[in-house]
């Protein structure tokens, strides 16, 4: 090996020094390139997973159309504004719109809550009742509407709580009031929630409860708290009721709404059951159903005839006066999913609440009643630093909860929950995946006894149909329809393969040749002389629809019925039974 000229070799010190540094470059380089790798990965995962997160909603809104396009269910109610502009988003626009929805929010859930004084047992109830609420539910939001005062026997009492009777007893509060002005925190609620807990320390329950979310808006109205009528009673033209709430939560937080939210009063008056099926159905789907429906049952329509608040947000007024049938339920309780919501924009909530706030505060030029004396700080209730608009824009929380449907952008005529095939736990959404499976049988089996099958299926479907979903009118005989149009093709299917299935079963059918020849062999016979024609099938009413249908007099032959073209399947040409 050649030697080194001593003019050119390094010292020994520096040597070792240039060794270590070139591999800690080599260290460095191949640390930078693993980070690299390592971020590379990280942002694919993080890709996947919002494709996939908005893979479940496009899943679920495809869904929908499936199964209402081209239906009433399609057109939004109050989808056009007075000067002719489109006011409503579909969901497909809707959920292109919200790119920016957090992937990990995708099923999750909220509550909104309009409080007066009620218990917080409800919460762990409903917690322990479900096993999908516990891996679901966020975030609880509490709307405090009435003030709470400090009670002579200690603790806290609400006084004025509504104007129904001339005096209410004083109602003593189960919780902790430590905000300030006598307010709730969401310390005091989240101590009131685990008092009422049942369960087992660190259990599901347990961890599902301390993990949740609890908020606190105090929108304390004088109509909820204070004395403002006559004989010390709450006037309740004072207040927003739960509607404030209601508009408050989304014009505040449109952009930070969970894929699914909950609007109830803090006694719940529509019960658990949707709640549940709701929230166990996302659990095990991982997406919130991405529709709109009512959580209790009774209804209510209660448009007023001059369009009031409708007209004042550019609703036309033939529109803002036409009653919606069915899906606004009374009481104020409904669920609306955020693509829901967010079908229309949130400057039209803002104005919303803007009109139902300032509604309660001209309540005394309104209603020519004297402004409430009001403690401090809510004093400021009095201090307008606007003018009462007339005419009235508004008639009281009560008027709302007849167009709450239309508010979210619902047909004028929206299903009850049985029969609305939006609903993915509903009843009819039940039986749209087994008219779907038979149809498939339908179009793609050549074998008799599978399209029997399917016959068979859809009978029994339509039977069940009929049942469940009595008193059908308007988009509620959507399934009903659709099933009664597959069970015909289904039958025709069945005779084409086996032209002896559809005829009665006594009757023997002879082969072409014999018929021929016995006419043939048979002597002429004498013309008989005219008889009179036959009478008339009868007619009978069909209870469950109130309209006029012709017996068949040989229910064993199959006979095409005839068809019309009916508005709520979009002018599709539908058998009529």
């Amino acid at each position: 090996m050649p030697r080194v000229p001593r003019h050119l070799a390094l010292p020994a010190g520096l040597l070792a020094v240039l060794v270590a540094a070139a591999l800690a470059a080599g260290t460095t380089g191949a640390t930078a390139v693993a980070a690299k790798r390592s971020e590379g990965d990280r942002r694919r995962l993080e890709v996947e997973r919002v494709v996939e997160s908005d893979a479940k909603r496009q899943r679920e809104v495809g869904r929908m159309d499936r199964t209402v396009n081209g239906t009433a269910l399609e057109a939004a109610c109050w989808g056009v504004d007075a000067q002719g502009r489109k006011s409503c988003l579909s969901y497909d626009e809707a959920l292109a719109a919200d790119a920016a929805f957090p992937p990990s929010e995708v099923g999750s859930f909220a509550f909104v809550v309009a409080w007066c004084g009620d218990g917080f047992d409800w919460v762990a109830d409903l917690m322990t009742r479900s096993p999908g609420t516990q891996k679901v539910w966020k975030r609880l939001t509490l709307y405090q509407k009435c003030a709470v005062y400090n009670a002579s026997a200690g603790g806290h009492e609400v006084r004025y709580t509504h104007d129904q009777s001339d005096t209410h007893a004083p109602q003593a509060l189960d919780c902790d009031v430590t905000g300030p002005n006598t307010t709730l925190t969401s310390t005091d609620v989240r101590r009131a929630i685990l008092k009422h807990s049942r369960a087992a320390a660190n259990s599901s329950v347990d961890r599902a409860l301390r993990a949740l979310d609890v908020r606190v808006v105090p929108l304390i109205e004088p109509g909820r708290g204070y004395p403002t009528g006559p004989r010390g009673r709450a006037n309740m033209a004072y207040s927003t009721d739960e509607a404030g709430a209601y508009l408050h939560y989304i014009a505040r937080s449109y952009d930070n709404l969970a894929d699914g939210t909950f609007f109830v009063h803090g006694h719940v008056h529509g019960g658990y059951e949707a709640a549940v099926r709701t929230m166990d159905w996302t659990a095990a789907s991982g997406v919130a159903p991405q529709t709109y429906f009512g959580t209790t049952r009774r209804e209510a329509t209660r448009v007023p005839l001059s369009g009031g608040m409708p007209s004042a947000l550019g609703v036309p007024v033939k529109d803002a006066t036409r009653k919606p049938r069915g899906g606004n339920y009374q009481n104020g309780e409904f669920y609306a999913s955020r693509l829901s919501i967010r079908r229309r924009p949130r400057s039209w909530f803002v104005q919303a609440f803007e009109i139902v706030d300032q509604d309660a505060r001209c309540a005394d030029v309104y209603n020519k009643i004297p402004l409430p004396r009001l403690p401090a700080p809510h004093e400021q209730w009095n201090k307008r630093s606007f003018t009462c608009p007339y005419p009235r824009k508004y008639g009281g929380g009560g008027a709302i909860e007849g167009y709450w449907n239309v508010f979210m952008c619902e047909p004028c005529q929206t299903p009850r929950r049985d029969p609305d095939v939006r609903i993915p736990w509903s009843k009819a959404a039940g039986l749209e995946k087994g008219r779907v499976a038979a149809g498939e049988v339908i179009r793609t089996a050549a074998s008799l006894s599978a399209v029997r099958q399917a016959v068979t299926s859809l009978e029994q479907l339509l039977s069940k149909a009929q049942r469940d979903f009595r008193l059908l009118q308007g988009p509620d005989v959507l399934e009903v329809a659709r099933l009664q149009e597959d069970l015909e093709v289904a039958r025709g299917r069945l005779a084409a393969l086996d032209p002896n299935a559809t005829r009665p079963a006594t009757v023997s059918p002879q082969p072409p040749a014999l018929a021929n020849a016995a006419t043939a062999a048979a002597p002429p016979r004498p013309p008989t002389p005219a008889a009179a024609s036959p009478p008339a099938p009868a007619k009978a009413t069909n209870p469950a629809r109130g309209k006029i249908f012709t017996q068949n007099p040989n229910p064993n032959r199959l006979v095409r019925p005839p068809t019309a073209r009916v508005p709520f399947l979009g002018g599709r040409p539908v058998p009529q039974p």
